[in-house]
């Protein structure tokens, strides 16, 4: 999970292009720890008016939800690619 740039802050998610996610600066990221089928968790995202979360499924299929003021989309693909799992944070679920 990582905030998007500011560039796509205005923007209607249905409007917003897999490719302008692959080239906007993705900055914050943390990883979410692997949970269970139907298990519920509740994250806060502190800041930003956007954010990404990439993620597969069960089958290994790489997906991007989107997520602004003005909607949310999901895209086949991970958009956030550049970002290494080594050098990210767990993302603590909120109590």
């Amino acid at each position: 999970m990582a905030r998007a740039g500011q560039n796509l802050a205005s923007l209607n998610a249905s409007e917003v292009s897999f490719d302008q996610l692959t080239r906007t600066l993705w900055s914050d990221p943390v990883h979410l720890a692997p949970f269970e089928a139907g298990e519920k968790r509740i994250y806060e995202w502190p800041g930003g008016p956007v954010v990404g979360l990439s993620y597969t499924d069960a089958l290994g299929c790489a997906y991007t939800t989107f997520s602004s003021r003005h909607g949310t989309k999901v895209f086949d693909g991970n958009a956030i690619s550049g970002l290494k799992l080594s050098h990210l944070t767990y993302a603590r679920p909120r109590s």
